[in-house]
């Protein structure tokens, strides 16, 4: 059976729910790997004990509501979390452990801001400006190329009217501006495969008119640079 972990005929609740849902999505990935680098100090894995120290079992949900002690929380938590190991050194937690625990504790949240607050509750992080942080993301791509298409010493001057050039090749009416699709197909020039949400983004950011007024762009991403 597809979506059985043991390959037999039963199924469970949380197996079948993982296998309709998929994987972690990248607003939910994003929190969690954030919260295995609060404790990890950037290690792939770390000790049980590690993991422990830093996750607040007090404020996990049964816990407030009474309905479950604090040392038996503790217990059920690290139960659960070692089923998914995959680390062959016994007391090491993976990263991709530690996802996989979410992964599956996630396909009973529905809403994206429950299981956001959930981990940042009981892991003291914070989730970032999540759309703020893909445009630069997809910035930083863009200008990683430019750099890159740039022989010899870095020349700014030079990467920045790459930039230009890159996405004036997609304007086609020669107007200064790109509408969505063809900012797509320039960002996929230069390394960057966006989806429509995050092209979308930057046309919030540098539109007008419905479109994207690419000399705004660059010289946002190139400030100081003439």
């Amino acid at each position: 059976n597809y979506f059985s972990v043991e390959g037999g005929d039963g199924m469970g609740v949380a197996e079948f729910l993982k296998g309709m849902r998929g994987d972690l999505n990248g607003r939910r990935m994003e929190i969690v790997v954030k919260a295995f680098q609060s404790i990890a100090d950037g290690k792939e894995s770390v000790s049980t004990d590690v993991v422990m120290s830093g996750f607040n079992v007090e404020m996990m949900p049964e816990v407030r509501k009474g309905t479950l002690s604090v040392d038996d929380a503790r217990i059920e938590f690290l139960r659960r979390l070692e089923g998914h190991s995959e680390v062959e050194v016994e007391g090491e937690i993976s990263r991709a452990d530690f996802v996989d625990y979410y992964t599956w504790l996630g396909c009973s949240i529905i809403s994206d801001d429950t299981f956001v607050d959930l981990v940042e509750t009981v892991w003291s992080v914070k989730e970032g400006d999540y759309d703020e942080e893909r445009v630069e993301l997809c910035c930083r791509i863009m200008k990683t190329y430019c750099t890159g298409k740039v022989k010899g010493v870095s020349d700014p001057v030079k990467q920045k009217a790459l930039m230009r050039t890159s996405l004036q090749h997609y304007d086609l009416e020669n107007k200064g501006s790109l509408f969505l699709p063809q900012f797509m197909q320039a960002s996929h020039l230069m390394s960057c495969s966006m989806d429509e949400e995050v092209a979308a983004l930057f046309m919030e950011r540098f539109g007008v008119d419905g479109k994207l007024d690419y000399d705004v762009m660059v010289e946002a991403l190139y400030p100081g640079v003439f």
